[in-house]
């Protein structure tokens, strides 16, 4: 994700299904409004966000993300452990609990479970509210940043696509079980 080339970067087109009026939309780094920073990391943005192998956080959209990268140079900063291969998973636990803890609050200086407290607080007053709605907890946010660690460093595209043509072939050589008819004989 993060660690794939620059010239990886710039050939990743990322598409949006369309749902009913709205059509499919398709979006790429080199024809986005996003900056030089969220360009290189781009790869991060989608997996960190929630991508098919990561899971997504609960009302927090990939614009939300983006939006959080882009005007927090600290926070920029802050993830760009996730580039380096050498990282420990508690630097990257941590990059991760201050990278969620500014989308939900703004500022990555508050620990994930004062975060979801605080969150939980002001939701007793709501008539309605859902837990899933509250931050991830430092246990969870950790699990979530090591896997888009692993998956970042570890997960190629060429790898994808292999395991994917393999998957493919495996299933067109797959034929009827023949067995059942010598049974009704």
């Amino acid at each position: 994700m993060g660690s794939a080339s620059d010239s990886q970067v710039t050939n990743v087109y990322l598409m949006k299904p369309g749902r009913g009026k709205i059509g499919t939309a398709i979006y790429s780094p080199n024809e986005s409004n996003l900056s030089e920073p969220s360009k290189k990391q781009l790869l991060f943005l989608y997996a960190f966000s929630g991508c098919d192998s990561t899971s997504a956080f609960f009302r927090q959209g990939k614009t939300k993300f983006v939006n959080t990268f882009e005007k927090n140079p600290g926070i920029q900063r802050t993830v760009s452990i996730f580039m380096d291969q050498n990282a420990t998973p508690d630097q990257v636990a941590d990059a991760g609990a201050r990278f969620i803890a500014a989308v939900y609050s703004g500022a990555s200086n508050t620990t994930l479970n004062d975060l979801r407290l605080h969150h939980f607080e002001k939701a007793l007053s709501k008539v309605n509210f859902s837990l899933a709605s509250l931050p991830p907890t430092a246990a969870a946010a950790r699990q979530h940043s090591l896997r888009v660690f692993l998956q970042d460093h570890y997960t190629s595209f060429d790898e994808e696509v292999d395991i994917l043509n393999e998957q493919a072939d495996m299933a067109s050589d797959i034929t009827p079980d023949d067995t059942d008819d010598d049974e009704e004989a």
